[in-house]
C-alpha cells in the first residue's frame, strides 16, 4: 500500500499522505488506506458485496473528500467495509465526476481486527497534486 501517516500535522486526528502513479490509482489507494486504518488485517476483507459509488464535486480534492466520505457512510450505516476495485474520473468544465466500483463485506469482529473508528474526512490540509509525474494526496481523518 502506498501511503504514510504524517506525524505532527494534527493532534487528535490521523493525517495520511497517499502516492500513486495515476489519478484513478490515487483514489483506489486512498480508499485502501482508509480501510487499513479502520481494519488492521485488510487482507481478510472478502469481496462478497459489490457497490457502485458515484460522486461529483467542484474540484479534484473535494471529489476525493466525497469519495472517502461515501466509504465511511457505508461503514457506519451498514457496517460494511469496502475496498475500491476500480475508479473512473472525469472533469467537465468546473465539475469533477467519479464512478467507482468497490467490494467488501460486513464487518465481522471475529475475523476483522478493528483499529480505529474513522468518523469523517476533514477539509483541513486536504490536497491532491500532481508532482514529478505522480499523484500525491494529503487527507486528515477525524477519529
Amino acid at each position: 500500500m502506498s501511503y504514510e501517516i504524517i506525524e505532527g500535522m494534527t493532534r487528535a486526528d490521523i493525517a495520511v499522505r497517499i502516492h500513486a502513479p495515476h489519478l484513478h490509482d490515487l483514489f483506489i489507494e486512498a480508499g485502501r488506506a482508509l480501510a487499513s486504518i479502520v481494519i488492521e488485517n485488510c487482507e481478510s476483507i472478502r469481496p462478497v458485496i459489490s457497490r457502485a459509488i458515484r460522486c461529483e464535486a467542484a474540484a479534484i480534492d473535494l471529489l476525493l473528500h466525497e469519495f472517502l466520505q461515501e466509504l465511511i457512510f457505508v461503514k457506519d450505516a451498514e457496517k460494511i467495509i469496502l475496498l475500491p476495485a476500480g475508479v473512473d474520473i472525469m472533469e467537465d468544465g468546473d465539475r469533477c465526476f467519479l464512478s467507482a466500483q468497490a467490494q467488501g463485506e460486513r464487518i465481522d469482529r471475529t475475523r476483522h481486527l478493528t483499529r480505529t473508528d474513522v468518523k469523517a474526512v476533514t477539509l483541513h490540509g486536504l490536497s491532491v497534486e500532481q508532482s514529478g509525474g505522480a499523484w500525491v494526496a494529503t487527507v486528515v481523518l477525524d477519529v
